[in-house]
């Protein structure tokens, strides 16, 4: 909710929001991500993976309100980072099914097999969503300009 607010403001009035939020929102943001980051995961807390996964959003949007304070710059245009995005809708619909089922399936006690777990996870997630992008997505993009359907 908190992000639809942001982007409603920002369509409003771009300038007034980049001056008065941009410096103290990249602050508090940096802080938090910080805060966040330096709490250990504890896989016996109800929600224990909710404040990692609350600091990479926080970076996240770090990162798309200081793109948006500013022309985009290389880290948002790299090859890295391009392929990420093209890829992010598969990353999104994967990642959900794939750490259910690994999480339901494996059961590997101690720090480094959760931390080996979860790189398992991410890495299987990329290659679903990079596989779903070239066999799926690319043909139906290319589908899509052969019969001239443009966004609206």
């Amino acid at each position: 909710m908190l992000g639809c607010a942001a982007a409603f403001l920002f369509e409003r009035h771009p300038a007034a929001v980049r001056k008065y939020f941009g410096s103290r929102l990249l602050l508090a943001g940096s802080l938090f991500a910080y805060a966040a980051c330096c709490r250990s995961f504890d896989a016996r807390v109800p929600y224990g993976d909710l404040v990692p996964s609350l600091s990479i959003t926080m970076i996240t949007t770090i990162i798309v309100v200081s793109a948006a304070a500013c022309p985009p710059v290389w880290p948002l245009t790299s090859g890295g980072m391009v392929w990420v995005g093209r890829r992010s809708y598969g990353i999104y619909l994967y990642h959900f099914v794939v750490f259910q089922l690994a999480d339901a399936h494996l059961r590997i006690d101690g720090e480094v097999g959760q931390a080996a777990k979860t790189l398992g996870q991410i890495a299987l997630t990329f290659v679903l969503a990079g596989l779903s992008y070239r066999f799926v997505e690319s043909p139906m993009l290319r589908l899509k300009r052969r019969f001239g359907v443009s966004a609206s």
